[in-house]
């Protein structure tokens, strides 16, 4: 039997008298030990399917089971005990408290899980080295680089030694080269310490280091494929591309987070701070493209 089996999952929003599927009876199998990519257009599902098997969110239908676990049918109490030791999240905006240095960061996870001090202290350094992080430490979020900060949130998703980790876009906002190191450290985690890894991006060469990619569409897997079958160019032209559909969708958040601001619907602290990182993001990404002569 497979190590994660999903089944027919069904996930419907409502929004007033609007219902939105975001999974139409998605079904697919994961074995342990195995490290997987979910690709697909925004919107397809693919967050919500990660949401689903970190527990973070429930299906309206459908089974999932998770090594013989029934997440459809674990009380709500037992779900959160499921998020702190079954699963480890690694965010695309990471998700770290900027206050705490990265040791803190990683630190954090074990103090929710009541790990005693001594305990967590030691895993947390041995988890930074494991990242090549040990000469940083004592530094916090805003005094390491992207590609750092993305390695302490990796240390963190590891602290309860949980067997899953979910990546959802872990290399969105990160240059070509810096990407590659971190997908050099997922399949280390992968093969080295039998962690099953789950990966969704939007990126066909970070895709590319995995054994198996899922394509995602209108909340169902339409296909499974290796990296040959998907025709994946690892060349600078394809890269390129990738990033300028990137630029366009976070030009498109941009513009509905103008409306947003219009209607009234968040305050201007929120709209500048939102702002600001957009704007950072799309700058990054502009200058990654002149580096490959785009």
């Amino acid at each position: 039997m497979a190590f994660i089996s999903c089944t027919d999952i069904v996930r419907v929003y409502r929004m007033g008298d609007i219902e939105i599927a975001a999974l139409r009876g998605l079904s697919l199998e994961v074995d342990r030990g195995e490290m997987i990519s979910i690709m697909g257009p925004s919107g397809s599902g693919k967050t919500t399917l990660l949401n689903i098997l970190g527990g973070l969110d429930r299906a309206n239908a459908g089974t999932i089971m998770v090594d013989d676990v029934s997440l459809g049918f674990t009380p709500l109490s037992e779900l959160v005990n499921y998020r702190r030791r079954v699963v480890g999240h690694i965010f695309q905006n990471l998700n770290l408290i900027p206050t705490l240095t990265a040791l803190e960061n990683v630190e954090l996870p074990m103090i929710f899980n009541e790990t005693d001090r001594d305990t967590r202290k030691q895993r947390a350094r041995e988890l930074l080295q494991i990242v090549d992080l040990s000469d940083r430490l004592q530094h916090k979020p805003d005094e390491l680089s992207g590609g750092q900060q993305q390695r302490v949130a990796i240390a963190a998703a590891l602290a309860n030694d949980p067997p899953i980790l979910l990546a959802d876009e872990p290399t969105g906002e990160l240059d070509s080269e810096t990407s590659r190191i971190i997908v050099d450290y997922l399949l280390r985690i992968n093969r080295e310490y039998d962690k099953t890894i789950i990966m969704v991006t939007h990126n066909p060469i970070v895709a590319a280091a995995t054994r198996r990619i899922l394509r995602i569409e209108d909340g169902i897997i339409v296909g499974t494929y290796t990296p040959a079958q998907m025709g994946v160019n690892t060349g600078t032209v394809n890269y390129v591309d990738q990033l300028q559909e990137r630029i366009t969708k976070l030009n498109q958040e941009l513009a509905d987070l103008d409306k947003r601001i219009q209607q009234g619907q968040i305050n201007g602290e929120e709209y500048v701070k939102e702002r600001l990182r957009l704007t950072a993001s799309i700058k990054g990404l502009e200058d990654e493209i002149h580096r490959h002569g785009g």
